[in-house]
């Protein structure tokens, strides 16, 4: 091993480095978006799942890192061809260098939004004109009870009998639309044959009962169609009553969703006061910042609003430049970090951005405490029933397996494991180094930062400025609702908000890099470990490999791309390397070795139970998780059909990027495996 592998200078920033891994975007965006959708039963699984899978998963990498680092190894493939002396283990390992790199390509992107909300929240205010906040509109009736009284008139639409004229007019176009295939289609006649009580209509019980495949089509679509102008048609004040003593009566726990009786909560989001919920209303409700200045400053920021008419003026943005400006700069600023040596670069990053990260939440956290919204007011919820709705437990939601996954996946994801990048900062540890407590002081580090700091800024505030609900619709909305358009929108409410804003984006912007150069470190390290490359070349090489792959990500917004390597690498393949790793460090490498292997220089006493959760619990947990999350996905897995129509030729491309991506580090770690086997192992190069 050559001397020029480099180490840690000190714990301190082993530690900050290894948090600065774990703490990202998640924390701050993910982790509220998660609460507010759950509820505080959420943290039940939440920490089941950190002391079943977390810990044990991250002192598995810990341990393995610091394994095939004495070797020279600082990645997935050359520490796999270490443990498991099988011909076919390095190109498993090709996962925990493919999987971050498809990671930053994305998250780096993302990353270039902080840093560019940074800058435009302190050179320009989101409002058009300076002054000029927007009226922040407040529900009492909660979105999910919204659709459940469209449910309730859409169930009595489709029961109605359907009329002669109504049937024959879908089976004329039916003719029109395809005449080869209905050519000899006969409406009128298949109408007389179900109409066995002649009164020129169509019961459920007579569509039933003499069924057919032409007359079971036709009843379908006819149902399409009804669905489709139900949703246009408005919900009047008598349906809105009637639909809600039904609800309430059958399922009492539904008035939890309403804020108001049912009269005077109508009342209140009858916006034009015409007896009726029209559209635009229920969107309100359902979605309410879709009409927000700062949805509008983010879409023309993204190019998701294209402006080809000349004529028409952009509020903000006209082209994707100052996006595309932004992105280059955040992925140049990560490889001019990962270019100089683990002391120069990530450790003194991580001990510049770690503390400054956790001084701007401290500060934020505290400002929310404090902070009075004047919505409250109207609504009646302060910051501190957000903070009630985080931490009071709902027990019935336990019963909802999506939670527990959700949980688990957000485990993986804030804790860094699976991405191989644990492993490759470890990797620079001696042989004797600790890794128990050093560990676990990184994960409660991130704990801190996540449930402390997180959970206290993003959704209390938004339950004070939105109500409970407006935060419950927000969130469902997705975690960029929350930090992108909320939270603008938000500071704008606060004194001193033109100061608060800036440090919650450059709060975000800290979390994203820190662990945007752990993603990539991986790949860095291959290249140097494995080829001899040195650290300024790898990085230059990194640089290219984000941008010519990161460029359908930019150009193509809205186009489901992003979440397809989200879904793919982000979230399945984390949970595929993880639980590989487990099995060939837990079974193939050995009980006895691996036992031996993680509990060596241990400065705190490891718990044997670990052994039992690392071999037994974690694999079979992983197992019934992965084997849940299959069957409630498989179609998404295998088909782009529940997708929109514009967005499948997006969504194969992604695919086929990160086939592309894995097939060509395989390929790169059969060459290195070749040249190595033919000539003297290169010496690394710093």
């Amino acid at each position: 091993m050559s001397s020029s592998r480099g180490a840690w200078a000190s714990r301190i920033g082993l530690v900050l480095a290894m948090a600065g891994n774990a703490v990202g975007l998640g924390n701050f965006l993910r982790f509220p978006g998660l609460c507010t959708k759950y509820g505080g039963a959420f943290l039940i699984p939440y920490f089941i799942a950190l002391l079943l899978l977390g810990i044990p998963l991250m002192w598995v990498e810990w341990s393995i890192g610091r394994y095939g680092g004495q070797f020279g190894h600082s990645t997935a493939p050359g520490v796999f061809d270490k443990l498991w002396r099988n011909r076919f283990s390095k190109y498993l390992g090709a996962l925990g260098v493919a999987l971050p790199l498809l990671i930053t390509i994305y998250y780096c992107y993302i990353e270039s939004w902080c840093l560019a909300y940074t800058w435009y929240s302190v050179t320009r205010p989101f409002a058009p004109q300076e002054g000029d906040t927007q009226k922040i509109l407040y529900s009492p009736v909660s979105p999910q009870f919204v659709t459940e009284v469209a449910a309730w008139k859409s169930s009595r639409a489709l029961a109605l009998p359907i009329t002669r004229t109504e049937w024959e007019q879908k089976g004329q176009n039916l003719k029109s639309a395809n005449p080869r295939r209905f050519e000899k289609l006969n409406p009128p006649a298949i109408f007389s044959n179900l109409d066995t009580n002649r009164d020129d209509s169509l019961t459920t019980d007579e569509l039933t009962l003499q069924s057919s495949n032409n007359s079971n089509l036709m009843r379908d679509l006819i149902s399409q169609d009804r669905e489709s102008q139900l949703t246009k048609e408005p919900i009047t004040q008598a349906e809105w009553l009637a639909a809600t003593e039904d609800i309430l009566q059958h399922n009492p726990e539904m008035a939890r969703l309403l804020k108001l009786p049912s009269d005077a909560a109508f009342t209140a989001i009858d916006l034009n006061k015409n007896s009726a919920l029209d559209p635009p209303e229920r969107l309100a409700i359902e979605k309410p910042l879709a009409n927000a200045r700062t949805q509008l400053f983010l879409d023309e920021y993204l190019g998701s609003r294209s402006y080809e008419d000349p004529a028409i003026e952009a509020t903000y943005f006209r082209t994707l430049w100052p996006a595309v400006f932004f992105w280059i700069v955040t992925v140049a600023i990560n490889c001019l970090v990962l270019g100089t040596d683990i002391n120069a670069g990530i450790e003194r990053l991580a001990k510049i951005a770690m503390p400054a990260l956790i001084i701007f939440a401290i500060i934020l956290a505290v400002r929310v405490l404090t902070f009075q919204s004047p919505s409250t007011a109207e609504h009646g919820y302060t910051v501190w029933d957000g903070m009630n709705f985080i931490w009071e437990p709902r027990f019935d939601q336990l019963a909802n397996p999506e939670m527990w996954l959700a949980a688990a996946g957000q485990i993986f994801f804030t804790l860094s494991v699976g991405t191989g990048s644990i492993l490759c900062y470890a990797s620079y540890l001696k042989r004797n180094d600790d890794c128990a407590l050093t560990g676990l002081a990184t994960a409660s580090t991130n704990e801190f930062c996540e449930v402390v700091l997180g959970g206290s800024i993003a959704i209390p505030m938004a339950v004070a400025v939105f109500g409970l609900f407006g935060a419950q619709a927000i969130a469902s909305g997705g975690s960029f609702n929350i930090g992108f358009v909320a939270m603008p929108l938000i500071f704008e409410q606060m004194p001193l908000g033109r100061l608060f804003g800036p440090i919650w984006f450059a709060l975000l912007f800290f979390a994203g890099i820190t662990s945007s150069v752990a993603l990539a470190s991986p790949m860095m390290a291959f290249l140097q470990d494995e080829f001899g490359i040195s650290r300024k070349s790898a990085a230059g090489i990194l640089f290219g490999i984000l941008i010519g792959f990161g460029i359908p990500v930019v150009v193509f917004p809205g186009s489901a791309y992003l979440d397809q390597l989200d879904f793919w690498a982000g979230t399945l393949g984390l949970f595929i390397f993880a639980l590989i790793e487990l099995i060939i460090f837990g079974w193939i490498f050995g009980g006895k070795e691996m036992w031996a292997e993680m509990t060596r220089g241990a400065q705190i006493p490891m718990p044997r139970f670990v052994y039992y959760l690392v071999r037994y619990v974690a694999p079979i947990y992983m197992f019934v998780i992965l084997g849940l999350w299959i069957l409630q996905e498989w179609q998404t897995l295998t088909s782009v059909e529940s997708f929109l129509p514009e967005q499948r030729g997006y969504i194969w491309m992604a695919r086929a990027s990160v086939v592309t991506v894995i097939g060509l580090v395989a390929l790169l770690v059969g060459l290195a495996w070749a040249i190595k086997n033919s000539s003297p192992p290169p010496e690394r190069r710093e």
